[in-house]
């Protein structure tokens, strides 16, 4: 049975964005950032979430990406970090707003997990927690340890994949005059090809099915990366790796089988970071999307995450 929802569009921060809304009645609210910059995942939601009974799950397509794009497609491009962040700022005003709560949970996936984090260090006091998946911790750190498990794993008899790993030169660049999508591209279809990275074909099927599916969600796809190619390239040098103390509760939902955005950068992070309570769970055969890959198991943890989150606040206002 598909789950009941609502959508709708709301001025934020000057433009009308879309927001889409799977409500449980009197439960924790959890906001949705999605990845890209510009792949917006809300036609994906009536699949990961569609059994969901135990929060409220909002999704917002970001400035720049799927309806929201559509809705202001003459908006110029250049979006920064900055806009998004207020943007976000605004969305949390209106969600928690809508809701009647003083706190939303937020998941942040790939790019969204470096605009969550960005965030939370900002503004902590409108976070219940914060779960991270698809985890940017060194961009840079976290491409070459990809592409060296692309060497590994790459057919060497394979003449047109190693001409690709040829022409690629000293890869990955580690400055932002020097980024460039192509060569970004070209590594992701060949991890792609090679089972480390998401395979673009996987999703069709879903996408298209989607209840909120309309034509132009295919046409804000093709746009996503070229109207956000200023922010992609900042994307290039980000490392938030010395930033250690956080102000809310941190948890990690990483895929075993990570390699596009390796998790394994984002763990070590993890090790080393404090917080008032942090928890790390590990989702097996699961890649870069593990909401996709084991929708059960990801959805059971951030449950689970919402629950622990909860006794927190609920010893500190004991406490106060």
């Amino acid at each position: 049975m598909q789950r009941a929802y609502k959508k709708e569009y709301v001025l934020i921060n000057g433009i009308k964005q879309f927001f889409l809304h799977y409500e449980v009645p009197d439960a924790d609210v959890v906001l949705y950032l999605h990845g890209g910059p510009g792949s917006a995942s809300s036609n994906f939601a009536y699949f990961t979430d569609k059994d969901i009974s135990t929060h409220t799950m909002v999704y917002y397509d970001q400035r720049g990406a799927g309806k929201t794009l559509i809705k202001n497609k003459t908006l110029k491009a250049g979006a920064t970090l900055p806009t998004m962040i207020e943007d976000l700022r605004q969305t949390i005003e209106y969600v928690k707003d809508l809701y009647n709560k003083d706190k939303v949970a937020l998941i942040g996936h790939s790019w969204g997990s470096m605009l969550g984090t960005e965030y939370i260090k900002q503004y902590p006091n409108d976070i219940l927690c914060y779960i991270g998946v698809g985890q940017v911790a060194d961009y840079i750190a976290g491409e070459k340890v990809g592409y060296d498990k692309l060497l590994e794993r790459i057919d060497r008899n394979n003449k047109k994949d190693m001409k690709k790993i040829y022409e690629l030169g000293d890869y990955p660049f580690n400055t932002i005059e020097n980024y460039s999508t192509k060569p970004v591209m070209t590594v992701r279809a060949l991890q792609a090809k090679y089972g480390l990275a998401v395979n673009p074909k996987e999703f069709v099927k879903p996408f298209i099915k989607s209840p909120i599916f309309n034509l132009l969600d295919i046409l804000a796809l093709s746009l996503g990366l070229p109207v956000n190619k200023e922010l992609d390239a900042s994307v290039n040098e980000y490392d938030i790796t010395s930033y250690k103390k956080y102000d809310v509760p941190m948890y990690y939902i990483l895929g075993r089988d990570d390699w596009q955005v390796p998790s394994i950068v984002a763990a070590d992070y993890f090790e080393t970071i404090e917080a008032p309570v942090k928890r790390l769970w590990w989702i097996e055969d699961a890649g870069h999307f593990p909401s996709f890959d084991k929708p059960d198991e990801f959805n059971s943890a951030v449950y689970e995450a919402l629950q622990d989150a909860r006794g927190v606040i609920s010893d500190d206002v004991t406490k106060s």
